[in-house]
């Protein structure tokens, strides 16, 4: 029963992420046509990353660390079956280095930058929030079709 509510919660963040991907390209467009950078769609568009990605990428790890826990045929990184969950893992790897190591410094250089900055440099550090996003979305999208593929195996 707790497997299964579990199993159900995985998929309901693995949706939120999804979700947060043409949620990210439409107030990015929002963000293009404006022009000039308007702080507060700028913080709308920071706080919609920084929420979806928390509770999706959050809710994925937990839940996703209970099922192979849980499940005995399953396992971390083992490289001798179930090459679509190893993938899945390294891709949330990777995705977490990229979220920490390039999207966060970004964002809050963005975020902390209004009034110290000027106009190209806070457009310069958005520009690395949404090549950061973009790479994220791209991994979110591998890992999901990986999850995808174990019913073809």
């Amino acid at each position: 029963m707790v497997y299964s509510i579990v199993v159900t919660l995985h998929i309901i963040f693995a949706g939120m992420w999804l979700f947060g991907i043409p949620l990210d390209y439409f107030l990015r467009g929002k963000l293009k046509e404006e022009g000039k950078l308007d702080p507060k769609t700028v913080k709308i568009y920071l706080a919609q990353l920084n929420l979806t990605g928390m509770l999706a990428s959050t809710g994925i790890l937990l839940s996703g660390i209970f099922l192979v826990t849980s499940a005995g045929h399953y396992d971390f990184f083992d490289f001798s079956s179930n090459h679509w969950l190893v993938s899945k893992q390294v891709l949330l790897i990777i995705i977490f280095a990229v979220i920490g190591g390039m999207m966060i410094p970004a964002a809050k250089k963005v975020r902390t930058g209004f009034g110290t900055l000027t106009e190209d440099e806070l457009k310069n550090s958005l520009g690395k929030v949404f090549t950061s996003s973009t790479i994220v979305h791209i991994l979110v999208i591998l890992n999901f079709l990986f999850a995808l593929s174990r019913n073809f195996m």
